[in-house]
């Protein structure tokens, strides 16, 4: 059996595919990244909480292995703030 699509039909299902890529990699766009300290301040917890419960939310570390910044991504850490 052969279907035919037509171009919006095509770029509608490509972009659907992206989407669903995107949201189970975690990959969102560097705009979504913030500190320790907004995600604290989201949470209303101390820094030191949410670096002791990092392993909870997505993040990604920047830089050296004893400097570097832990940096969350925002739609995960409000994902705890649902009700």
């Amino acid at each position: 059996m052969k279907i035919e699509l037509d171009d919006k039909s095509i770029d509608k299902i490509a972009r659907r595919i992206v989407e669903l890529q995107k949201k189970s990699s975690g990959e969102i766009g560097p705009d979504e990244l913030i500190s320790t300290q907004e995600a604290a301040r989201l949470l209303r917890v101390s820094p030191d909480r949410i670096r002791h419960l990092k392993h909870k939310f997505p993040h990604v570390k920047v830089g050296g292995k004893e400097r570097g910044r832990l940096l969350f991504y925002k739609s995960g850490v409000a994902e705890y703030l649902k009700p």
